[in-house]
């Protein structure tokens, strides 16, 4: 009997200014009878990444101050099996600029 591999996920800032670059991570997911063969990452934000480690770069839309959006990876065996991770929560916040005026 085929049993799932073992999602494990995490992502390195979770939080922060746009334009934010994520770092995503993989390590210690596993299969126990077989091995990894596939891997899928939803951003949530409409893109998606078929790399184990993927970096993405996080923006927000035009009159927005902040989004949360939730990133998940899927992996598959070399038996066809599949497992999600947990959701992963990034949040995006506009970057304010200054303005100096003078009197």
């Amino acid at each position: 009997m085929n049993q799932p591999p073992v999602v494990r996920v995490n992502a390195y800032p979770r939080r922060g200014r746009a334009p934010l670059r994520v770092s995503f991570s993989s390590r210690g997911s596993y299969d126990p009878d077989g091995e990894i063969v596939s891997y899928f990452w939803d951003f949530g934000d409409g893109t998606t990444s078929y790399q184990a480690n993927p970096r993405h770069t996080y923006s927000l839309p035009p009159g927005i101050d902040k989004k949360v959006y939730y990133a998940q990876l899927t992996v598959t065996d070399n038996r066809g099996a599949t497992a999600k991770s947990r959701r992963i929560r990034i949040t995006v916040y506009r970057r304010w600029g200054f303005f100096i005026f003078a009197l």
